[in-house]
């Protein structure tokens, strides 16, 4: 293997090491979100409520990332335990 050969190796190695990281913490900034802050804007609100209510009735979708912080109980499914949820939340 020639030095050329290693060079290239190595650059590849390190760029899949920067792409995992890379995932990793767009990840963990996907994880991090605040539970119910469906529209990401640092709070959870009515704006919430209403955006979950709307796509459980099938007025409205919501994408991924707004259906991943909208399962507040973390089972995967998003229904209207979430909504009582984010209302009880609303409510303290």
């Amino acid at each position: 293997m020639s030095l050329l050969d290693v060079g290239i190796v190595i650059i590849s190695m390190l760029i899949s090491f920067m792409v995992i990281a890379f995932i990793i913490l767009a990840f963990d900034q996907l994880v991090t979100a605040q539970q119910g802050d469906i529209n990401d804007d640092g709070q959870v609100t009515i704006t919430d409520y209403t955006l979950l209510r709307l796509d459980l009735i099938g007025a409205k979708g919501l994408s991924l990332n707004e259906l991943r912080r909208a399962d507040m109980n973390g089972d995967g499914y998003i229904d209207e335990y979430d909504l009582e949820l984010i209302k009880e939340r609303l409510l303290k």
